[in-house]
């Protein structure tokens, strides 16, 4: 029997050792993520990367993914999975972090040339990365949705396309009569929820955008959700997904800030409107 027993203990070890290196191979495999340092007006700022090991030789799309307040570039990380994403489909996703958790947005919540920061981020990342100039998007969460018309703005050129969840515009930068709006076409998917305190502000934004950019929308239920999709007069393109059960969230996500079950999941849907809108 102790042989018998020894044996069996014999092999509980090794598919321990060998469930174990699977672990390891799996973790190995996967995208890598590291943080990395660049100096801004003074400063030491700080962003997460995550970088697809199957780059391959080409130049790869770079999302700029920004978090809520108070929060960090980890914390958007856990929130949105994007980096699962950027491992399968072969595309780089920055987290930059906000000083004291935030970002000098449109409506809150700091002081800093954030705008300048994202551009150093955006530079520090091509010097080891071949980033495609044509292919750089813009997403975030609350503050960082915010923070994500203003880069559309105030950074012409630079972005494909921004992607804002449950963020928006200030009355104030609204009424500014210029450099509110991004000069180039930069196409526009949002989401924002029903049951959020702040849904009228965003909705005056993205009113603001489709009215000014002269886009023409058509609207559909599908459900839970209602989109309005459509084109621009500058040939970008628009989709604004309007969830009423949702709160201050983001749809799909996990974690505190996260609407589940959600009838869609956002971080799919932006990579997916990303990928089919690079700068024309």
């Amino acid at each position: 029997m102790s042989s018998a027993f020894a044996k069996l203990a014999g092999v509980i070890r090794t598919l321990l050792i060998c469930t174990t290196c699977l672990i390891a191979i799996g973790q190995e495999t996967f995208a890598e993520t590291t943080t990395h340092t660049v100096t801004h007006d003074g400063k030491q700022r700080t962003y997460v990367l995550t970088a697809p090991d199957a780059a391959g030789s080409g130049t790869l799309p770079l999302v700029i993914a920004l978090h809520f307040y108070p929060g960090s570039g980890r914390a958007m990380a856990d929130l949105t999975g994007f980096s699962g994403i950027a491992e399968r489909e072969g595309f780089l996703v920055a987290y930059p972090d906000g000083l004291n958790g935030g970002f000098n947005a449109l409506m809150c919540c700091g002081a800093e040339d954030d705008v300048g920061f994202i551009r150093a981020v955006i530079e520090d990342i091509g010097k080891s990365h071949a980033v495609d100039a044509d292919r750089i998007y813009a997403t975030g969460i609350s503050n960082g949705g915010d923070l994500a018309y203003r880069l559309a703005a105030e950074l012409p050129g630079v972005f494909a396309a921004i992607a804002p969840v449950s963020g928006g515009m200030s009355a104030d930068w609204i009424r500014k009569p210029s450099g509110n709006l991004p000069a180039g076409p930069t196409s526009l998917i949002a989401f924002h929820g029903k049951r959020d305190r702040y849904e009228p502000a965003f909705a005056a934004g993205v009113a603001f955008w489709l009215e000014r950019q002269k886009c023409e929308t058509a609207a559909s239920k599908a459900e839970g959700v209602d989109l309005r999709t459509g084109q621009c007069a500058d040939g970008s393109a628009v989709a604004v997904y309007e969830l009423p059960e949702m709160g201050h969230a983001w749809p799909g996500g996990s974690g505190g800030m996260g609407y589940s079950p959600s009838p869609v999941n956002a971080t799919e849907l932006i990579w997916a409107f990303f990928r089919d809108h690079p700068r024309e």
